[in-house]
C-alpha cells in the first residue's frame, strides 16, 4: 500500500531554564511532522523531565519528513513560555 510510518520516542529533555518568577518548570514538548502535531504529558516542577513517550507519525507521498520538536513551559494562566525548538531531518538514513 506504499505507506510508511516512522516512531519517534521523546526521552527527556535537561536543565531548561526558568521562565517564570514564581515555581519551577513544568514542561512539555509538541512534535509535529507530514502536518501532524502532538504533545507529551506536562511535567510538572522539573526542570529536566523524563518523558519516555512513543509518538507514530505517517509520512505522506514522497515528501522528505522533518520533524519539528517545540519545548514550553506550561503556565496555568496566560501563554505558555516559549522554551526552544529544533528541527530533524527525519528522512536520514
Amino acid at each position: 500500500n506504499g505507506r510508511r510510518f516512522v516512531d519517534v520516542t521523546v526521552v527527556s529533555a535537561e536543565h531548561l531554564p526558568k521562565a517564570d518568577v514564581f515555581g519551577t518548570c513544568d514542561g512539555y514538548a509538541v512534535l509535529e511532522m507530514c502536518g501532524h502535531r502532538v504533545q507529551t504529558t506536562t511535567m510538572i516542577n522539573t526542570y529536566s523531565p523524563h518523558w519516555n513517550e512513543v509518538f507514530t507519525f505517517e509520512i505522506e507521498g514522497g515528501r522528505r519528513p522533518e520533524l519539528a520538536v517545540e519545548v514550553y513551559d506550561w503556565d496555568r494562566i496566560g501563554k505558555h513560555d516559549f522554551l526552544g525548538q529544533c528541527v530533524v531531518d527525519a528522512g536520514a538514513e
